[in-house]
């Protein structure tokens, strides 16, 4: 396949940080695709490369490319391809002897959840409004980990400001985890909880896993929550070799704590100097389009 200037100066460069702006058609996944075969050529092996990104399909077709790309089945299985959570319940399974966890933990969907904060709610009446309908129960299974994260971050060492909950929502909060380790289950919310502090706090663990990635490509970063950046962060600080690819003006996801700005802002501070590429050439649509 040929490729445009700029798209062959992002697949030659692998080592260093960079930011990468690809909007929709500019060819961005086979660029990351040639990317990791780069990396493999160059020495680079299989399992110190990591592929993240946030939806299932985008993982799926990624894996998908990589497989076409890679003629050794041991080759390909060594690359660690995953969504965010999918990461976060590898490495939980990875290191759950050390973290005390069950390593055949299931995960919670969202209407798992639900049904297990609403039988909670049962017994604290006074914190139903309006019935108990999803929409309230969902939202306050997001105030709880919204609680649960701001601890975490502070006690990874984020000077921010505390959240605060009172003395029904505490208990509540507390049910539920219980809850989820009665069951031997955690949620999407936890799965970044229990990774965040396992790779800031466990200093065996931060440095196995800080060592181990030599190549990892972030992909759709735009919809990066913060909590999620400083995990990838931990995993990038040793070597460095990272690429944050996406569109800052394709954000889906600022309903649930994505700031790509100040994302952008934190990546340039934590890995400098950070090279920039932007691909502008659109393959998918003409210029009547």
């Amino acid at each position: 396949m040929e490729f445009n200037k700029l798209q062959k100066k992002i697949i030659d460069n692998i080592y260093g940080a960079y930011l990468i702006s690809a909007p929709v058609g500019t060819g961005k996944t086979t660029v990351l695709t040639e990317r990791i075969i780069k990396a493999l050529e160059s020495g680079i092996k299989a399992e110190e490369i990591l592929c993240l990104t946030f939806t299932n399909r985008a993982a799926e077709e990624m894996a998908a490319r990589i497989r076409k790309r890679v003629d050794k089945k041991e080759i390909f299985d060594g690359i660690t391809i995953k969504t965010f959570h999918g990461f976060c319940a590898y490495f939980i399974k990875a290191e759950a002897k050390q973290i005390g966890i069950d390593s055949d933990f299931v995960i919670f969907d969202e209407s798992e959840q639900y049904e297990l904060m609403k039988s909670i709610l049962e017994k604290y009446p006074e914190v139903i409004v309006d019935g108990g309908s999803k929409k309230e129960v969902s939202a306050l299974v997001e105030k709880l980990y919204k609680y649960r994260l701001n601890k975490t971050e502070i006690e990874i060492g984020l000077d921010i400001p505390p959240v605060s909950l009172d003395g029904a929502l505490k208990e509540i909060n507390k049910e539920y985890i219980k809850s989820l380790r009665e069951q031997n289950a955690l949620d999407f919310n936890e799965l970044v909880v229990i990774t965040l502090k396992a790779l800031y706090l466990d200093e065996e663990i931060k440095n196995k896993w800080s060592s181990r990635y030599k190549f990892i490509q972030l992909d759709e970063f735009q919809d990066t929550h913060l909590s999620e950046y400083l995990a990838v962060k931990e995993l990038a600080k040793q070597h460095k070799n990272i690429a944050f690819i996406g569109d800052l003006d394709q954000t889906i996801y600022g309903w649930r704590g994505s700031e790509p700005f100040f994302i952008t802002r934190l990546i340039k501070e934590h890995f400098k100097p950070v090279k920039e590429f932007n691909l502008e050439i659109n393959y998918r649509f003409d210029n009547n389009i």
